[in-house]
């Protein structure tokens, strides 16, 4: 019995040991409950955060809400402050601080829209400036590009690229009176011109407008009969007939002499070219004059188109037809040789000279022809 119970007795330690260490089971089961724990307070604090915070933004809101109106009841303060002030200060005034007060308003009202309209004017001009450059360097290359010229043993067909040429241009007739109209243009007493390093005038723009109490198309073929005789009694003269649209199309050669002041005769073969263009509410006819110098005056050549519109006149006071006259002319560069700068200032001067002299020749004769017309009805 003895050895049994010490047996036993030497067994219970060890027991007691194995019972104390943990088991594979329970340390599964205690790995759970502290996350579990760990999610538990994750959430508490979740909770107590959100019903914390919306109390926290409710009382900003609160506060703002607050300041806010404070601003507001102070700013009405600061405004009802001023008016009163303002209203004390204007008792105090005088009847003639009210005049110069509203004297003053007015005139800034004026400058201001004085300034306004001075900033359009001087865009406009800009553009205006840089269209008339535009318009006018267009032309020069037309001009200088047109390589065909006068000679009396052309047949007609030799004249179909000029005609086409006075179509295009045709084309351009708006844009050339607006030109005009904007830059500083003269009648044709005080035409302005710009001299060019060649001597020629290189950009002219003398422009007429007159209204005659005639109607339209009275008008009109009056002025075209004119220029179809204007240049009949010139030496050499030949006029075309087999031409397209001769209703509408005038063509001739001549030879033009002037005497200088010195005796000596300047002789220029002329090229003249017309084309009518009849619409419904203006006609407009367009000419080129090449002007190709001989003799001493030998490789300068002069190339002038011309628009003459005819318009209805607007002014109830001026019934009639209103006319317009506007003509371009640049040099036309040679490859023959060239004389002497002041042979080329001579020679453009009389073809100034001579083209105003036609010019106010054609509308004097047109006058009397359209009075004469006018009487004759009335008798």
């Amino acid at each position: 019995m003895e050895c049994q119970l010490d047996t036993a007795d030497a067994q219970d330690p060890v027991s007691e040991k194995s019972s104390r260490l943990p088991t594979e089971e329970s340390v599964a089961l205690v790995v759970p409950d502290t996350r579990n724990a760990k999610l538990r307070k994750r959430k508490t604090r979740r909770i107590i955060k959100c019903r914390v915070y919306p109390s926290g933004s409710k009382a900003e809101c609160d506060e703002l809400r607050r300041q806010e109106a404070d601003l507001r009841q102070e700013m009405l303060r600061l405004q009802q402050l001023n008016k009163a002030e303002k209203e004390k200060h204007d008792a105090c005034q005088s009847h003639a601080y009210w005049i110069w007060k509203d004297l003053a308003s007015r005139l800034r009202v004026e400058r201001d829209d004085a300034e306004a309209q001075q900033q359009q004017l001087r865009s406009t001009m800009l553009n205006q400036a840089m269209y008339i450059d535009t318009l006018l360097k267009i032309m020069d290359e037309q001009s200088s590009n047109s390589t065909w010229f006068v000679d009396n043993n052309e047949p007609p067909e030799s004249f179909n690229r000029p005609i086409q040429e006075l179509e295009a241009r045709f084309l351009q007739t708006d844009a050339v009176f607006q030109a005009a109209s904007s830059s500083l243009s003269r009648d044709i007493s005080r035409a302005t011109d710009q001299g060019g390093t060649d001597g020629g005038v290189h950009f002219f723009y003398p422009q007429l407008r007159l209204v005659l109490p005639s109607p339209l198309h009275e008008t009109s073929n009056t002025l075209w009969q004119l220029g179809q005789c204007l240049f009949s009694d010139k030496p050499d003269y030949v006029e075309y007939y087999s031409i397209k649209d001769p209703e509408h199309t005038f063509i001739a050669t001549f030879v033009d002499t002037n005497v200088l002041e010195t005796g000596d005769i300047l002789r220029s073969s002329q090229l003249y070219i017309a084309r009518r263009f009849v619409q419904d509410n203006r006609i407009v006819i367009i000419w080129r004059l090449i002007i190709k110098g001989n003799d001493s005056f030998q490789g300068i050549k002069s190339d002038e188109t011309g628009w003459c519109r005819f318009l209805p006149s607007e002014d109830a006071m001026e019934p009639g037809t209103t006319i317009e006259v506007c003509i371009h002319r640049v040099p036309v560069h040679s490859t023959a040789p060239v004389s002497c700068e002041l042979d080329v200032s001579l020679f453009f001067s009389l073809v100034h000279e001579t083209s105003q002299d036609i010019l106010t020749k054609v509308v004097s004769t047109m006058e009397n022809v359209l009075l004469q017309k006018a009487l004759a009805h009335i008798m």
